[in-house]
């Protein structure tokens, strides 16, 4: 059983009875509904909107199995026939059977042979040819107790009949289906009855997942309930949105949503090429569509119409319909807990760091290769964690491995294949970002980062999947301001994000062919650019910037879940005694875990997003959220309190360490455990995807949470300096710790947060620890809707207290008395419900370590010309790079051998007039870190053997380190 604390059950169970007052919220004024002469409704919302339904459904019949099967959409716009398999979202279709593709090929997380091919000839995505097609419309109408009923006359053994009526607690008015058959087959029916009108009249639509601004389908594509975020389409015109939604019971929350269970789908294109909501339930050839003679079938839908535009539209349909709300908290511990079980998992065996390759194992989807995200993870918490560790075995090796390699994914087989792997040292393969951040977080001392960066503007480059980059893009501007301070990158960057505020915030895209969406595949290449907006308005102060980074993020809230609505109580997960199988067969054996009864909302995706576009279909919801703590900075800075409550169920209550990559097939705590990704990969494999590379990504994730909420909840009072990682795909996150931050009046504060740094006793406390001169602070942020007070005990052996060490206390930004810790260092601290307090305690003494030695203030920079060697020879190179005092300079040296004809190289190497140090290898990658001491310059030379076994001697380089 998932052991939880008496005090936390009795938490759970006030969380439950908060969940029952938001799904029977106070009730709303009343839709009317008025019967017209021809039989159709128009509907009246309480805000003066008013839309005409027609009475009218569209009838599709199969006396054969219609054979429904996913595939790769064939597309027209550029931007969805992209991705390297030609497409890059997948279309239901009907029609002639196909065999199952049968392969001895790895396939990666995410894809699956059957669908990922583009359907043939003797199939259609064509809702309307599906099957035979009949509209119905009704013969008869009245008014009967507060209910307009519909009849209509019994077709083709098709006896119909429908009542609409206003819901009681002011919801959207329910329509309601009734159907019986009097010959077997294959039946869906169709609302067809919603208003219409033409592609060019259209202010702004949603299918999901992936229609929305003025994005419309190619084709009347039919998205299956599964893959929608809220169960319905949106359509806005002339000031109104109109939308068919199916009612919140239609998509229960168990189980768990999937496309073989799919029960409906929504479509936006009519059979005319018009806008036009449409809900077909059951799906043809899917579940429950085969009816036998005199089978019945009902189905309920809600009628939207509102002003409301559809951000709001959409907020308002996932707090009344479906209950989202902000009801998570620390159900599991403290994310300090979490966040210190991650940095031990993240060092172990466990994590899969190939220190030869200087990569993390990545043969989940690419076997034999290696991936990395972007050092500026494991550098940011080795400083943040004061780890020398986590320097010395993640961040050095990453910063070299994106010197020489020339994408995120490398192999050293030159015949991988898949996502674009790359076995060259064909050399910086990061975006220029990374190269500019690097340069700051190391604080200026390594001219050939910011040389880098510089050089790579303007550069358009392929460095994930098939993805863009593009180089002269703003944010490109932004960063190298950030990096040189040179201001008329700021004023470049400005001016190129004016220009992309007229043409993609102010103007909603009716395609997909945008240049700066760095490649179609993730939800942030479909959004808008939100996160680099936020950037550019802590850079410039530009309040436009802010409201157009909301409204991107409110944008992106399209591709999370807020549907289906969670059940008070608890639910039943891990039946039968097992986690849910992701995979199956003889590799991926079924992982035995006990059967528990949980609170309902702890297991629910509401908050998070599927991976992306191609991988939807098999991923319900990652874990990895990174847009979470910029919403919740958002929120903080536009009162959008949509994004808070996303923000938080994003990551809050949802695990204890690593939890590998998403919810798939059913609903588990599998993931929640601690010891959960201490696997073998094909065990992982079996429940979720494990994808090494992202282990630092999610401990800086959560490091950012932390941060940011306090940052939130303190309105700003609480704030620590960050620099920007881009990273790849939606791994977009701040990273800290080479600047000092303040808490309240205190400035001057470095975060510092050694693992066992302090002991918190209320697991629904998260924590900040900074140090500053002689003092040590603490905030402390509540992740509960009541009140807490917790004992907090600072760990002797990292942390000092005067014989009249002092507390000067913060409760919500109002300052307390002064207030002495108890004999043994302790302190009680209380915290407002929801609330922040923080704790400055003067007289404390900090055991600095390697944060000491990165920061020191008085280390010169490298020198602009010397500090990296061309050597003339097989394209070898040595890049010397500074990250602080002492032996935190090194020098990085390797030899491309592009040719793959090496079969052993030596490195000769000395430091001022000492004797040479051979180093010899083998096996390629022949890459090697040179350490130092001092500032005397460095000489190296290589020997290598080739394959016909002659043997060449380089001639010997000079690195200046001065």
């Amino acid at each position: 059983m998932l052991s939880i604390p008496c005090w936390l059950r009795r938490a759970l169970v006030l969380t439950s009875f908060a969940l029952v007052a938001v799904h029977g919220h106070a009730a709303a004024p009343a839709h009317r509904l008025v019967l017209a002469t021809d039989a159709s409704v128009e509907v009246v919302a309480p805000d003066g909107a008013r839309a005409r339904f027609a009475p009218e459904f569209t009838l599709l019949y199969a006396a054969q199995n219609p054979n429904l099967q996913t595939r790769w959409g064939r597309y027209t716009d550029k931007g969805l026939a992209s991705g390297d398999q030609g497409s890059i979202y997948h279309v239901l279709t009907w029609g002639k059977p196909t065999s199952a593709v049968v392969t001895d090929e790895h396939v990666a997380d995410g894809y699956d042979p059957d669908a990922d091919r583009h359907y043939g000839a003797g199939r259609s995505p064509n809702l309307f040819q599906a099957g035979k097609l009949m509209t119905l419309r009704a013969t008869g109408a009245r008014e009967e107790g507060g209910r307009i009923l519909w009849t209509f006359a019994e077709t083709d053994g098709v006896a119909l009949s429908a009542e609409l009526a206003p819901a009681a607690d002011g919801a959207e008015p329910r329509l309601t289906l009734h159907a019986r058959v009097t010959k077997p087959g294959w039946y869906s029916f169709g609302y067809t009855g919603a208003p219409r009108c033409a592609p060019t009249e259209i202010e702004e639509l949603w299918q999901p997942l992936i229609y929305t601004d003025r994005r419309f389908p190619e084709g009347p594509y039919l998205e299956a309930s599964a893959r929608l975020t809220i169960p319905t389409t949106l359509v806005r015109r002339a000031g109104v949105t109109v939308g068919v939604m199916a009612d919140p019971a239609e998509l229960p929350f168990q189980p768990m949503p999937v496309f073989a269970t799919s029960r409906f789908g929504v479509a936006l294109r009519n059979r005319a090429g018009e806008a036009q909501p449409m809900l077909f339930a059951p799906i043809l050839g899917g579940a429950g569509s085969k009816l036998a003679a005199g089978a019945g079938f009902s189905f309920t839908h809600r009628l939207v119409v509102t002003h409301r535009d559809i951000d709001a539209t959409q907020e308002h349909l996932a707090r009344t319909s479906f209950g989202f709300a902000d009801v998570r908290h620390n159900a599991l511990g403290s994310l300090n807990a979490t966040f210190e079980r991650m940095l031990q998992f993240g060092l172990s065996e466990h994590a899969r760091f190939n220190a030869d390759l200087r990569g993390f194992a990545y043969d989940t989807d690419v076997p034999g290769s290696v991936k990395n995200v972007s050092a500026l993870h494991p550098y940011s918490l080795a400083l943040v964690t004061d780890d020398r560790v986590i320097f010395d075995t993640l961040a050095r090796p990453l910063a070299e491995f994106f010197v020489s390699r020339e994408r995120f994914l490398f192999s050293i087989d030159p015949n991988a294949k898949g996502q674009s792997v790359s076995s060259r040292l064909g050399g910086l393969g990061a975006p220029l970002s990374e190269y500019a951040a690097l340069h700051e977080l190391a604080g200026g001392r390594t001219p050939f980062f910011l040389q880098t960066a510089q050089s790579l503007f303007g550069q358009n480059r392929v460095l994930n999947l098939v993805s863009e980059l593009r180089g002269a893009f703003w944010a490109n501007s932004l960063a190298l301001y950030d990096a040189s301070g040179d201001k008329s990158w700021l004023e470049r960057a400005k001016r190129d994000a004016d220009d992309y505020l007229r043409t993609r915030i102010d103007t909603p895209p009716a395609n997909f062919e945008d240049p700066d969406s760095r490649g179609l595949f993730f939800w942030t290449s479909f959004a808008p650019q939100w996160i680099e907006l936020l950037e550019l308005h802590e850079a410039t102060g530009d309040a436009r910037y802010l409201e157009a980074a909301r409204k991107g993020a409110r944008n992106y809230t399209r591709y999370i879940w807020f549907a289906p609505a969670i059940p008070d109580g608890e639910v039943t997960v891990n039946e039968g005694g097992f986690a849910p199988n992701y995979r199956s067969g003889p590799k991926f054996p079924r992982v035995p875990l006990a059967e528990e009864r949980v609170p309902a909302w702890l297991v629910s995706e509401m908050g998070l997003t599927p991976e992306s576009s191609g991988t939807s279909r098999g991923h319900r919801a990652i874990l990895l959220a990174c847009y979470a703590p910029w919403m919740l900075r958002l929120s903080a800075l536009t009162g959008d309190r949509f994004l808070h409550d996303v923000a938080r169920s994003a990551v809050i209550g949802r695990y204890t360490s690593f939890p590998g990559y998403h919810l798939n097939t059913a609903r588990t705590t599998a993931y929640m455990k601690p010891d959960f990704a201490e696997r073998p990969k094909d065990e992982l494999n079996a429940m979720t995807s494990i994808h090494y590379n992202h282990i630092w990504p999610q401990i800086a994730l959560v490091l950012d949470y932390l941060v940011s909420d306090a940052y939130a909840k303190s309105r700003g009072a609480i704030d620590f300096p960050s620099r920007y990682a881009e990273g790849y795909g939606y791994l977009q996150q701040k990273i800290y710790g080479d600047r000092p931050g303040k808490i309240y009046d205190t400035a001057g504060l470095h975060l510092w947060m050694p693992r066992g740094v302090a002991q918190v006793a209320h697991p629904e406390l998260n924590y900040l620890v900074a140090r500053g001169d002689n003092r040590v602070a603490l905030a402390f942020t509540n992740q509960s809707k009541s009140a807490v007070t917790s004992r907090v005990r600072l760990a002797p052996e990292l942390v000092t207290l005067a014989a009249d060490a002092r507390l000067r206390v913060w409760h919500d930004g109002q300052p307390g008395p002064v207030a002495t810790p108890a004999a043994d260092g302790s302190f009680e601290i209380a915290v407002s419900p929801e609330g922040v307090s923080a704790v400055v305690i003067e007289g404390a003494q900090a055991k600095v370590r390697f944060q000491q030695q990165a920061l020191a203030r008085d280390v010169p920079p490298l020198p602009a010309k010397g500090s990296v060697c061309e050597l003339g020879f097989r394209g070898a190179r040595a890049v010397a790079m500074r990250f602080g005092a002492g032996d935190l300079t090194s020098i990085y040296a390797y030899l491309p051998d592009f040719e793959r004809e090496i079969v052993r190289c030596t490195l000769h190497h000395r430091q001022g007039d000492g004797a040479y140090t051979a180093r010899e290898d083998r096996a390629y990658p022949f890459d090697y870190t040179i350490p130092t001491a001092g500032d005397a310059p460095v000489e190296f030379y290589v020997e290598v053997e080739l394959r016909d076994g002659r043997v060449e001697k380089s001639p010997v380089g000079r690195v200046l380190l001065k």
